[in-house]
């Protein structure tokens, strides 16, 4: 199975509709298999200040720069494609909820 056949699987969710950093196609992982969206949204973000801030020289304590380049970048997820989300939700599992 391919990622694009992968992501393709998950049924449409009316609840993501309007997210301004993820479609629900590629967050679906997170609530049909209680994978760590936590996780994926932190790399998710890594991945986008260091392929698209730093090398256009906009430190992320700049938010309003940051923020301009987040709106034109669009969805995040979709920006880098379904085998790079492949990638990142094949490292972001379900979380054990712990003991205490």
């Amino acid at each position: 199975m391919t990622p694009t056949e992968w992501f393709d699987q998950f049924p449409p969710n009316p609840v993501m509709d309007g997210h301004t950093r993820w479609c629900a196609r590629h967050w679906a992982p997170c609530p049909e298999l209680h994978a760590n969206g936590i996780g994926a949204s932190l790399e998710l973000m890594g991945i986008f200040t260091s392929g698209k801030l730093v090398p256009a020289g906009v430190s992320p304590r700049d938010t309003k720069r940051a923020n301009e380049m987040l709106l034109d970048t669009g969805l995040l997820c979709c920006w880098l494609g379904d085998e790079r989300m492949f990638e990142i939700w094949g490292r972001h599992p379900p979380a054990g909820m712990g003991t205490s």
